[in-house]
Formats: structure tokens, C-alpha cells, sequence
């Protein structure tokens, strides 16, 4: 099972802040940024979270593509739903 812990973050281009991606298979690769202009940051150790299937956002839930402010613990438990039934997650995609 892949966490939080395992996500390589590197510098923002951008955003004054990190970027890392974590591979989760069947085609899924979760983006975790957090900087200045995003949803998440380091005072609060908050981050921004979205899923993708290719170039496609896959819904995090019914009606989010993207999370903002979530804490590496929320972050684990949404990796650990997406990597217990990662069909389900591609079922939203095609919905």
C-alpha cells in the first residue's frame, strides 16, 4: 500500500512551494502540491490533491476532482480507499 510517505516531492515551478506525484496503478497517478496560490500550505502542513487517469481529473468523490487543505493523514486514508477499489474510482471517470 503506497502513503503519503512515499510521494518524492520536488520544488514548484510555480507556485513557490512542492510538487510530487505518486504512481497507483491501473492508470492512476495521484498530483500533491502545496504553495503559495494553492489549496494547502506549509504553515498548516495542508496540501492539494487531485487524481488522474492520463491527462483526465478522476473524481475524488461525487462532486471533487481536486481536494484542497488535506493533511497527510486524510491524505493516506483517501490513497488507501482509492487502492482498495481503484475500479470504482475509474467507474466515476466514465460516469
Amino acid at each position: 500500500m503506497k502513503l503519503f510517505k512515499d510521494i518524492n516531492f520536488k520544488n514548484h515551478p510555480y507556485a513557490n512551494g512542492v510538487i510530487g506525484t505518486l504512481d497507483l496503478g491501473d492508470g492512476l497517478v495521484l498530483s500533491v502540491v502545496q504553495g503559495d496560490g494553492l489549496y494547502g500550505n506549509a504553515k498548516d502542513n495542508t496540501f492539494e490533491i487531485a487524481l488522474f487517469n492520463g491527462d483526465d481529473y478522476v473524481p475524488l468523490d461525487d462532486y471533487e476532482d481536486v481536494m484542497g487543505w488535506q493533511t497527510p493523514d486524510q491524505i493516506d486514508a483517501i490513497l488507501t480507499k482509492i487502492q482498495k477499489n481503484s475500479q470504482k474510482f475509474l467507474k466515476l471517470l466514465n460516469d
